[in-house]
């Protein structure tokens, strides 16, 4: 794979990491602050699982994409962990008021997934990712403003790229 081929998936798989890290670092808190203990619990556990891919994820890029079977299983166990984790935080939502966080989740699953779906594509293994919230601007545009307001988490593994956006959103 050309170098600048390999930076753009690189960037790709950094960025959906930091999603899933983002997301589940504001969402325990926001789960720990209205006291849904299980919630919490299973983001914490999610977070904690999202940042041990950084180190496996590093070497698969530095050994330009070469690894070995147990490594593949490493990163596939930790994905599949992730989902699983993410998931098990969905089904505790269940009092009244978490349905923010329940949409958080399902962000987190969507970048899971996602990331799985790249491994798909370079490892040769096959997962049917989850579909969540509206694909096109069609199904955008039927909902509601109250539907489409939520919080925007910046993501991007370059400091200057987070820097920029980071100043427009503060005005």
């Amino acid at each position: 794979m050309p170098s600048h081929e390999a930076e753009k998936l690189l960037h790709r798989v950094r960025t959906l990491l930091n999603h899933v890290v983002g997301y589940a670092t504001i969402l325990k808190e926001d789960a720990a602050l209205a006291e849904l203990v299980p919630v919490a619990e299973a983001l914490r556990e999610l977070h904690d699982k999202a940042l041990s891919l950084r180190a496996p994820l590093d070497d698969y890029f530095e050994d330009e994409f070469i690894l070995p079977p147990h490594d593949r299983q490493t990163i596939y166990a930790i994905l599949y962990d992730v989902v699983a984790l993410g998931q098990t935080a969905k089904r505790a939502c269940k009092d009244p008021g978490s349905e923010d966080i329940a949409s958080g989740i399902h962000r987190i699953l969507d970048a899971a997934n996602g990331l799985i779906g790249i491994f798909e594509e370079q490892l040769g293994s096959a997962i049917s990712p989850v579909l969540t919230g509206p694909r096109t601007l069609s199904e955008l545009e039927i909902l509601e403003p109250a539907d489409v307001c939520g919080r925007i988490l910046v993501v991007d593994d370059e400091p200057q790229n987070r820097e920029i956006p980071s100043r427009h959103l503060e005005r």
